[in-house]
């Protein structure tokens, strides 16, 4: 479960929901896993408390990772949890831990108690919150101000995460635009490819663009939006020309 940030929609689950689901887990003897996604970065409203955090020993197993804390190359996380299970995850953890990864573990938990995790937090805050209003001016100033009402786009999310959600109604094809906007180097994830079932089998014409933007340099934002225009087959957008020209030597742009 991601109670406090669903990947890709940023959606967040009541608070009454998280408590039905609590119960509904002692009822079962069940243990949740709860995901602890991006709750780091989450920069709108009160902060989510945790399932773990809820009620005193729930049936939780509380998992988070600082893959995009910090660096993916890391390859470290951390589990908390009940006491139950502790001698059990204990055990499993001393089989599973990499020969080495002791020395990892020993400075991340000495960065921690220094205070520098926090420090940089708040400073990886500010920079995607920076990184999150650019992707969003953008995306108002060369799509949603030209799209034809029909369309219904929008953007959503962004009040945690590393990512927008471009959503629309109908045609065009979100899998089409996202191969177009790939050919000229924009890399964007159809929100299709997150579905359990097609969209006109889950009963929604919905279709949609996952942009992230935890990896693209603040320069590049707005020209990387000029050419995502492009990739729309409607009367209005990429009424421009692009630069460097398509075909020109360039990289794929993240988004």
């Amino acid at each position: 479960m991601t109670p406090a940030h669903q990947f890709p929609t940023g959606a967040v689950m009541p608070l009454a929901r998280r408590l039905a689901l609590l119960e509904r887990a002692r009822a079962a003897g069940a243990w949740i896993v709860e995901d602890d996604y991006e709750s780091e970065f989450r920069r709108a409203g009160a902060p989510v408390p945790a399932l773990a955090a809820l009620q005193p020993d729930a049936p939780v197993v509380h998992a988070l990772t600082f893959s995009k804390t910090l660096l993916p190359t890391l390859r470290l996380g951390a589990l908390v949890v009940p006491v139950a299970l502790a001698a059990d995850f204990a055990r499993a953890a001393g089989r599973l831990t990499r020969p080495g990864q002791g020395i990892e573990q020993r400075a991340l938990a000495d960065f921690i108690e220094r205070g520098r995790h926090t420090v940089h937090l708040r400073r990886m805050r500010a920079l995607y919150a920076g990184r999150r209003d650019r992707l969003r001016e953008a995306l108002q100033r060369h799509l949603l101000a030209h799209a034809p009402p029909a369309l219904r786009l929008t953007v959503r999310g962004g009040d945690a995460g590393l990512h927008l959600l471009l959503a629309w109604t109908g045609a065009p094809d979100e899998a089409g635009v996202a191969a177009r906007a790939q050919a000229l180097g924009v890399a964007a994830q159809p929100l299709g490819r997150f579905r359990l079932a097609p969209a006109a089998a889950a009963g929604t014409p919905e279709q949609g663009l996952v942009l992230g933007y935890g990896a693209t340099p603040d320069a590049l934002i707005d020209g990387a939006v000029e050419r995502l225009a492009l990739a729309f087959p409607v009367s209005g957008f990429g009424a421009f020309v692009p630069n460097p020209p398509i075909g020109a030597a360039r990289r794929d742009i993240p988004l």
